[in-house]
């Protein structure tokens, strides 16, 4: 999981305060999440979706170098509840800094950012999920009126998991945002973003009978009329995803009964990503966030998935 998006994107915003004063803020948020394809499956069979309940804090603190440039340094802290699948409930510490240059001083110049990040990420009952993520990223920004803001960036994100190899990953992603201020309190904002790299989904397969299976501990998928020998923590089989799968483990986390057991797989893909949603400051430093975000992703082996984020999020900064 990465940082609170709304929260981290306040914190970026006020980075080009940092060439002006120092100061040091505080941003609470709250957010209600529905993620149609939680487990980012392929097979309708498979998909299942979920509510989610999430809140942090970020501590913030920039610094102005100079008349060009300023630095922000912020910590954080989110935990998310989600509703069907508990053991997938987490939460996540995070740290960061971000240096924001504008080689010439003006409003419609403009700016370069350097990014830097590092969360740690807990799980309920997740082992594999379990871990490091760390990002670096380069973004250009500029203003072209009091009303548009428009953004462009590229960032590399590593994923360390501390059980398996399910959940290490590595991945490039090409960003571009635009933000509209409709009034005084209301803002309508659209990203977009291509993921080169890395994707985990999960597929779930039947446990065959004693009586029909042709030894036992074999898992019967009924899609691709196989059996699957179970081997620890890995799945040994001539189906597409085990032959486009870097790796692949047991997801005990999304177990719903007895006859049916997920895996998780790791496989290579490009993931579109498109997201439009609009901010509105209801007084002072609280405001409301509304998104509706849509993915879809193709990976190696002719695999692919789909799905919509929908939030609804509460901020507050002081």
């Amino acid at each position: 999981m990465h940082c609170m998006k709304i929260a981290c994107f306040l914190c970026l915003c006020c980075a080009a305060t940092a060439a002006r004063a120092d100061i040091t803020y505080f941003t609470a948020d709250s957010s209600v999440i529905y993620d149609s394809n939680i487990v980012r499956s392929e097979l309708s069979r498979d998909i299942e979706d979920d509510f989610a309940l999430e809140a942090g804090l970020t501590a913030a603190r920039s610094f102005r170098l100079g008349d060009k440039s300023g630095l922000v340094v912020r910590g954080g802290a989110h935990v998310a509840k989600q509703f069907r699948f508990e053991d997938l409930s987490r939460l996540s510490l995070e740290a960061g800094a971000s240096y924001r240059i504008q080689p010439m001083v003006g409003f419609t110049n403009p700016w370069i950012e350097l990014a830097l990040g590092v969360a740690r990420l807990e799980y309920r009952d997740s082992r594999i999920r379990d871990g490091w993520v760390s990002n670096a990223g380069i973004s250009v920004g500029k203003y072209f009126t009091d009303r548009i803001r428009a953004t462009a960036g590229w960032s590399y994100e590593l994923r360390n998991a501390e059980q398996g190899q399910v959940f290490d990953w590595h991945r490039n992603t090409v960003t571009l945002g635009v933000d509209f201020r409709l009034s005084e309190n209301g803002t309508l904002y659209a990203n977009g973003s291509r993921i080169y790299g890395d994707q985990v989904s999960s597929a779930s397969v039947q446990v065959s009978n004693a009586s029909n299976s042709p030894s036992p501990g074999l898992i019967f998928d009924p899609v691709t009329g196989t059996y699957i020998t179970v081997n620890g923590n890995s799945v040994s089989n001539l189906s597409s995803i085990s032959n486009a799968s870097k790796a692949i483990a047991r997801d005990t986390a999304l177990d719903k009964n007895a006859t049916n057991q997920y895996f998780a797989y790791r496989v290579g893909a490009i993931t579109d990503v498109v997201e439009i949603g609009f901010n509105y400051a209801i007084k002072g430093n609280l405001a409301l966030d509304f998104s509706l975000q849509y993915y879809n992703s193709d990976a190696d082996g002719g695999l692919s998935y789909d799905g919509t984020n929908v939030r609804a999020g509460l901020l507050y900064r002081f």
